[in-house]
């Protein structure tokens, strides 16, 4: 029987000591101790010894010594350490595979042995060396992992992980592991790892964060602050349901107390915002001021279009924006925290309507702007445009110059104002860019009636860089006109020197009374030949010139009889008892758009957002309008031409 049990021993071992890995479910105990002849443990301890000595042996001779010194031994732990000799030999004979294979055996035998740190510590190194970056992980991180393995080793363990890891651009889930570890294991450094820990985080992916959230991986430490930044990435893309979750789940883990009251601020905002009464809409226009008869007829539009003048399904809470944006920042925290509106109508004015693009994103709350201010939408999820944008005007006008006119150069005059600064700017932009060239520009101030000394510097009538040709042509004025030689000091470089106008087109991005005024000084030093260029601020009927070719861009014309006929044109002068204008058929438009949305029986501000932007376009008072992509109302221009026939 003793026979029996002894010979059972040695099948286990030679199945260990042959690398055959055993099944992990039918983990066999460690060796059973048996008692061996003092003379018998000598005689293995000096073999273990020889085998070790043999460095000057070959190669081979070496490796099948110590596979035959395997498989005679009975002692565990004497045979570990000549699998890991055999293993430490491949490697020193660049023998990579055989040597990886030899350590991993090892450290992945179910048998368990003391002071083990050393062959998974090499194992992984091998790995790693070997271009194994993953198995060399794997192999420290089941180190890491063992119950019984000591702290200090375990420490170690985590440090090598991250110096394999700390170049790599890639593995960002293992060197959010290694750094967990690193952060609970070390003795004083642990706040760095947190916060290198938290540094990664900040540049994954929202992919990357969702997947970290959902998984069971060894990184608990930084579990809080994944929800929270999970939190963060949908509250950012108003998705509230899925914020809510997440931040939730952010509360309930380990994280810093200002990062909690912020998530306990975020969740009471998602409170907040899931009010919401989908028949009421918050309207900003200015009621009072300069721009309130503006005001008053847009909220006629607006009226008309909503059938507030019948039985309508919707209501509007009217606020007077004032023009100033900080009565509208309150207006709308009162709109939206207090009466709850589905969506905000407003901001006429660039400075009201920033302030309103700014809330709707903000509060997740779709706004219609009617502002020309550019890049209003932008970027901006739930903000559209109702306004002919810049950009929209000039395209058509310099398209149009360029190829019909054939203006190559061009000059500006601008006010000092953010409507002249910015389309003047864009003009240039757009006209350089199509191979124009902008010949000169003067900006003068808001208000300026006298534009003598601007339009002189564009047709350089300066001494600055004339002087030999002003004191020529002076000399030659005096030889020509003896008397008036005793007043030359009077005789000025715009009396004497000759236009130098090298521009064929005048970009002026004002109003019809300044236009009149600087065709008056054009005149005035004899400029005829020139083409003065506008936008839409210049009516259509109301834009004429006899000396001058006047170019812009409005809205098409419409037949008068076709006008009248419309509905909104009848129901308009039903109710108000006059024709409506432009700033009448912009609100109309807003209306019908928010009304085509809203019909579909819309309950949340998220809903009633995601349907606007499914709207490409619709049928307004007038002219079919489209949508862009950043979400401006698109119409339909016309370039005109009023004036002079004969500069073409």
């Amino acid at each position: 029987m003793k026979k029996v049990y002894n010979l059972l021993i040695i099948l286990s071992f030679s199945t260990f000591i042959g690398c055959a890995l055993l099944d992990e479910s039918k983990k066999p105990q460690a060796f059973p101790k048996k008692k061996m002849a003092k003379k018998t443990q000598t005689k293995q301890k000096q073999s273990w010894k020889e085998i070790k000595n043999q460095t000057n042996k070959p190669f081979l001779e070496r490796i099948n010594n110590i596979e035959k010194f395997i498989s005679e031994n009975k002692d565990k732990s004497i045979a570990l350490s000549a699998y890991l000799l055999k293993a430490k030999i491949f490697l020193q004979n660049n023998k990579y595979k055989q040597a990886c294979s030899t350590y991993h055996k090892v450290v992945e035998s179910v048998f368990d042995y003391p002071d083990s740190w050393p062959a998974y510590r090499d194992s992984a190194k091998c790995h790693f060396k070997a271009k194994k970056t993953l198995l060399a992980l794997q192999t420290l991180e089941r180190f890491i992992q063992k119950p019984k393995a000591h702290f200090t080793d375990k420490r170690k363990g985590a440090l090598l992980q991250w110096d394999f890891l700390k170049n790599k651009q890639t593995f960002k889930k293992w060197k959010l592991i290694s750094l967990s570890h690193l952060a609970v294991l070390s003795a004083h450094n642990k706040e760095k790892w947190k916060n290198r820990g938290k540094n990664l985080i900040q540049n994954l992916t929202h992919k990357e964060l969702i997947t970290y959230t959902n998984t069971t991986e060894s990184f608990n430490i930084f579990k809080g602050y994944l929800y929270y930044k999970a939190g963060k990435y949908f509250f950012s893309n108003k998705d509230f349901t899925q914020a809510k979750n997440y931040l939730k789940n952010a509360l309930s883990s380990s994280l810093s107390d200002h990062l909690k009251k912020e998530v306990k601020q975020n969740l009471l905002m998602i409170k907040k915002i899931s009010k919401v009464n989908p028949y009421l809409i918050g309207v900003l226009l200015p009621l009072s001021g300069r721009k309130k008869a503006l005001g008053e007829k847009i909220l006629r539009g607006l009226y008309l279009g909503l059938d507030m003048e019948k039985d309508s399904s919707w209501q509007m809470i009217v606020m007077n924006s004032q023009s100033h944006p900080d009565v509208v920042k309150t207006h709308l925290d009162s709109l939206f925290y207090k009466y709850h509106v589905i969506g905000f109508i407003g901001g006429l004015t660039s400075e009201t309507a920033e302030v309103i693009a700014q809330k709707a994103e903000e509060f997740a709350t779709p706004a219609i702007l009617f502002s020309q201010k550019k890049n209003l939408s932008l970027h901006r999820n739930f903000v559209f445009q109702n306004a002919l944008t810049a950009k929209q005007l000039l395209n058509p006008l310099i398209q149009h110059i360029r190829e019909s006119l054939k203006v190559q150069k061009a000059s500006l005059l601008y006010p000092e104002d953010p409507y002249g600064k910015e389309y003047s700017a864009l003009f240039s932009k757009i006209f350089k860019q199509g191979g124009g060239e902008i010949a000169g520009e003067e900006m003068y101030k808001a208000g300026e009636t006298d534009f003598k000394k601007h339009i002189t510097k564009l047709l350089h009538l300066n001494i600055k860089g004339r002087e030999k040709e002003f004191e020529k042509l002076k000399d030659q004025f005096l030889k020509e006109n003896p008397s008036l030689s005793g007043r030359s000091k009077k005789l000025t470089a715009e009396n004497i020197l000759p236009a130098k106008k090298e521009f064929s087109a005048l970009f002026i991005p004002d109003t019809l009374d300044r236009l009149q005024k600087i065709q008056d000084h054009l005149r005035y030093f004899g400029i005829k030949n020139v083409f003065l260029l506008g936008t839409n601020i210049w009516p259509v009927k109301q834009t004429q010139s006899k000396n001058f070719t006047l170019v812009f861009v409005n809205l098409p014309q419409k037949d008068p009889l076709l006008i009248k006929k419309s509905s909104f044109h009848k129901n308009f002068i039903s109710s108000y008892g006059y024709s409506p204008g432009n700033f009448e058929q912009r609100a109309y438009n807003t209306a019908l758009f928010l009304k085509q949305a809203l019909g579909q029986k819309v309950k949340s501000r998220i809903l009633l957002q995601e349907k606007l932007k499914q709207i490409r376009s619709f049928q307004g008072a007038y002219y079919t309008i489209l949508l862009s992509e950043d979400q401006v109302f698109q119409y339909p221009l016309n370039v005109y031409e009023k004036g002079l026939d004969q500069i073409r």
